[in-house]
């Protein structure tokens, strides 16, 4: 049995609240300061944790699983950074699904001279997932990107140059590793893409336009992790020395073309054990300023999968591109699936259905309530059930196959607890065509069984 906890608050819906950014134009500042209410004094900033972080560095934790690490010498000026707990400003794109809950980060420090580390617990994330399905994503107002993410099966990291609203998320495109390595550097070296094009963009994200930054040093190797796709580079870095405004001076250069000779292609088959190693040096034809952002030269990732977070919530991915179905039977006659998505008479819904054509990549599929005071009392049960062979769309459904089989996987989140099917010491589940097997058991107070707690039978005739 596996069973791992988190801290789980329900999800509020309506649109986060105003952010902070560092590097923002006067008019962004002012529009900020305008939804705050005040520009003026100690009240501009708010936040669940706050702090203040000198110029010799330090670090800002959120009790719900995240954490800010400015390192020494990003700062120019001590500043005050603040972490709060909101709701997702829009679905995550390509099919990715959060991992957890969504968190602002603000400063109000109006330059970063170095990258700052964000870092979230992953006890949120199905531990038997790969490493590289596991990334962090930010939002910059308009759209989500992927800004990364190192994991060690504990927590995901990864070094921004910016800030807004973060959030875990796992999905079927693997992002891969590259390694920076320095070569001779008088100064702190920042790495950061340029041109790439996603490999499969129906999957993911773009590259965010603050991060997926590392800062080499002597010495030091800094990673950097990638969708699969092809990618040049950015180098950047600061002398010691300063302009009439006072400010460091900034050289870049780039680090191959895409697509004519990109620096980097990561493909399938790239092996993660060893990640490829880049060098990079501040010497070189080079040209003044910072670097540009990040260039997409490939499609744009769709629009997002429109899943909500929520306490209770449960979501079904797959191993294929066969239909399998996501329901709940609960008191009083609740029943919530494609055939009544609610919301049921306990506010229980289906946001998410996933379908035949167009085929789907696995899922996902999803049930929520925003609140567990909304369920009945008694018992509910958590049902999947293998709809059709999406390999024959031709045949009208149920195409029954004896030979085709799917892998369900559901993770359930309830009451601070986030349980995943199967877990690390539960065997997967094999299911054949028009099969419907019983995976969690909770009641108001609590997911109460899940497959595989015990000798009971998973599979058999649903309860309708």
């Amino acid at each position: 049995m596996s069973q791992r906890t988190i801290r789980v608050r329900p999800y509020a819906p309506g649109p986060p609240r105003t952010i902070g950014s560092v590097f923002l134009a006067a008019s962004m500042i002012a529009l900020a300061c305008a939804s705050l209410g005040s520009c003026g004094g100690d009240d501009v900033m708010t936040g669940d944790v706050m702090t203040t972080i000198e110029s010799i560095g330090g670090e800002l934790s959120h009790p719900d699983g995240v954490r800010v690490e400015v390192p020494a010498g990003a700062l120019g000026d001590p500043a005050r950074f603040a972490i709060t707990r909101v709701g997702l400003p829009a679905p995550l794109p390509g099919n990715i699904l959060p991992g957890d809950r969504a968190f602002a980060i603000e400063t109000d420090a109006t330059e970063l001279h170095l990258p700052v580390i964000v870092e979230f617990d992953a006890a949120g994330i199905d531990p038997l997932l790969p490493p590289g399905a596991v990334a962090i994503y930010s939002w910059d107002g308009a759209g989500w990107s992927t800004v990364g993410g190192d994991g060690d099966g504990f927590t995901v990291r990864t070094e921004v140059t910016g800030f807004s609203v973060f959030i875990l998320g796992t999905g079927a495109s693997l992002h891969k590793k590259v390694d920076f390595s320095p070569t001779a550097s008088a100064w702190p070296v920042v790495v950061r893409p340029f041109e790439y094009v996603l490999a499969r963009p129906d999957l993911d994200a773009p590259i965010g336009n603050v991060s997926v930054a590392v800062f080499p040093r002597a010495g030091y190797t800094g990673r950097m992790s990638l969708p699969q796709g092809q990618y040049s580079f950015c180098i950047d870095w600061h002398t010691d020395e300063t302009d009439e405004l006072s400010q460091l001076i900034y050289y870049h250069y780039f680090l191959g073309t895409v697509p004519t000779a990109p620096a980097i292609i990561l493909a399938e088959g790239t092996n993660d054990t060893v990640p490829p190693v880049l060098y990079v040096s501040d010497s070189g034809a080079t040209a003044q300023g910072r670097c540009p952002p990040p260039q997409n030269l490939g499609p744009t990732p769709p629009p997002g999968t429109g899943v909500n977070l929520g306490d209770p919530e449960v979501t079904l991915t797959w191993n294929n591109t066969h239909d399998l179905d996501l329901w709940v039977w609960g008191p009083n006659g609740v029943v919530i699936g494609w055939g009544s998505p609610g919301p049921a008479a306990d506010t229980g819904r289906l946001d998410r259905d996933d379908l035949c054509q167009p085929r789907s990549a696995g899922g996902p599929e999803h049930i929520y309530w925003t609140d567990p005071a909304e369920l009945f009392g008694g018992q509910y049960s958590v049902w999947v059930h293998f709809y059709e062979n999406c390999d024959d769309p031709d045949e009208p459904p149920p195409a029954t196959d004896p030979n085709a089989t799917s892998l369900p996987r559901v993770r359930m989140v309830h009451r601070e607890t986030v349980r995943f099917f199967p877990g690390l010491t539960v065997p997967e589940l094999v299911m054949r065509e028009e099969q419907w097997c019983e995976i969690f058991n909770f009641t108001p107070a609590g997911i109460t069984w899940m497959c595989g707690d015990d000798a009971r039978p998973c599979c058999g005739p649903p309860p309708g």
